[in-house]
């Protein structure tokens, strides 16, 4: 819910109003989220007394209000305090949510006029109905998916299969899928099959693979505008990617790093791994 373009026909505190001065309501919003659920901790700052008075004898009371329109989830959440914790079930939301911090009354009320009312409403007093909105917040927005750290299982977005059709050939990478899809040509595969079990090949075979397509996805991401952007967190490996970036330090689409120095970052200098195992497999110096 944009509450920006709302108008109210009694004075509202909120920081985008001057009708209740200083205009200083504030909502400060954490989000964690787990397999399970999306923890939403809240605490409230202002300084109007008329509230802080109604709210301590219990006729305004403090609220959230979460929209998800993907999901068609949208509820207000009566809340005991200013600070607290609103626990939302993890398939109640995906994609776009917005999170606005509201006052409103829990009961009727006569004769409104708050602390800081604007000079046009002197003289005024206001009657108010159960639910009318007394304080309204900026709007705020998370993106709702509940991926973690998946880059740690590389497997969780990226699979690798043999083509039906190709018999020899250079692999393909498909980024439509939920997953990165790696396809290798029949040979190649059946080579890939047969060197898979070595322990002392597996970082080697893994980066021939993984490395250019995961470049791959990275390119794809970087050169998105934001309404595809937006269409593209559906997917498991993109928003997975775009996280794990993020928690680096890395706007992929806004960074002028060559993606080839990302991708190494992403997956933690699989170079070094690499040439470990070739070490292994072909040792610099004989053993006594």
């Amino acid at each position: 819910m944009n509450i920006l373009d709302r108008s109210f026909p009694h004075p509202v505190l909120s920081p985008f109003r001057d009708d209740v001065m200083p205009n200083d309501f504030t909502l400060e919003l954490k989000i964690q989220p787990d397999a399970e659920f999306f923890y939403l901790s809240h605490k409230f700052h202002h300084g109007n007394r008329t509230l802080h008075d109604l709210a301590s004898t219990g006729r305004v009371t403090y609220a959230i209000h979460v929209e998800c329109k993907r999901n068609y989830f949208r509820r207000l959440f009566l809340l005991k305090s200013p600070e607290g914790v609103v626990t939302i079930s993890a398939s109640e939301l995906v994609g776009h949510v917005e999170v606005v911090g509201l006052i409103v009354s829990s009961g009727v009320i006569d004769e409104y006029a708050p602390e800081g009312m604007h000079s046009d409403y002197q003289g005024h007093r206001f009657s108010l109905a159960v639910g009318d909105v007394l304080a309204a917040a900026q709007t705020q927005s998370f993106e709702a998916y509940t991926d973690y750290d998946p880059l740690d299982r590389i497997s969780s977005i990226l699979t690798i299969r043999r083509s039906d059709v190709v018999e020899e050939g250079p692999m393909e990478v498909d980024l439509e899928q939920d997953k990165i899809v790696v396809s290798l040509s029949k040979a190649d595969y059946s080579r890939y099959q047969d060197l898979r079990p070595d322990p002392s090949l597996g970082s080697l075979l893994a980066n021939q693979v993984v490395i250019p397509a995961m470049l791959e996805a990275l390119h794809e991401i970087k050169g998105l505008e934001e309404d595809e952007f937006q269409f593209e967190m559906n997917k498991r490996w993109f928003r997975s990617i775009h996280k794990k970036a993020m928690d680096s330090g890395v706007d992929i689409r806004a960074t002028d790093k060559p993606m080839v120095e990302v991708l190494q970052v992403l997956l933690k200098l699989p170079l070094r791994r690499s040439l470990e195992g070739l070490i292994r497999v072909s040792p610099l110096e004989d053993s006594p």
